[in-house]
């Protein structure tokens, strides 16, 4: 009987130290999780922070051709009046010059 109850004894001890190794095993594992978490953490907020810089370059940007398209509306228009004049004075000239030939 006394063989009996050392033989249990012996094997509770081995699962007892087979329970403890899976312990220690399962806490490492958890410390490698966590560092795994906290380096997809700052991933994220590097990730979120480029964004945000993306997202603020598109709003310069979009200003940027906001300010363009403007300018090209206004030297589109110049554009037309000087065609407008260049036209009337070269109407005016050759109004002037076959006037002028008339007068001969």
């Amino acid at each position: 009987m006394a063989t009996k109850l050392q033989d249990s004894l012996v094997r509770k001890i081995q699962e007892n130290r087979e329970l403890k190794d899976t312990i220690k095993d399962l806490h490492s594992q958890a410390d490698k999780d966590k560092a795994f978490l906290r380096q997809v953490q700052d991933e994220s907020n590097n990730l979120e922070l480029a964004l945000k810089k993306c997202i603020h370059s598109k709003a310069e940007l979009n200003n940027k051709i906001e300010q363009l398209t403007d300018d090209l509306n206004k030297y589109t228009e110049l554009y037309a009046r000087a065609t407008l004049v260049v036209t009337a004075l070269g109407e005016a000239v050759y109004f002037l010059t076959k006037e002028s030939s008339r007068g001969k």
